[in-house]
């Protein structure tokens, strides 16, 4: 868990031996999600979803891991 600098939760993410791993989900100072998205072996895989401040999404990419 990351924060932003006056407390608010900035985000999420897991580690293990190979880096980042599983669900990964950022936020905005209001707790609004930013972005949600995976992690496997420290690289991003699947698809991730941006979203504005007003939670309408901004835009969603696909990343294959390698």
């Amino acid at each position: 868990i990351f924060l932003h600098p006056h407390g608010q939760r900035a985000g999420v993410q897991r580690y293990d031996s190979n880096g980042l791993t599983g669900e990964s989900i950022g936020y905005y100072p209001s707790g609004q999600v930013r972005y949600v998205g995976h992690h496997r072996g420290g690289k991003q895989v699947g698809t991730w979803t941006w979203y504005s401040a007003d939670g309408s999404v901004k835009r969603s990419e696909n990343f294959s891991g390698s």
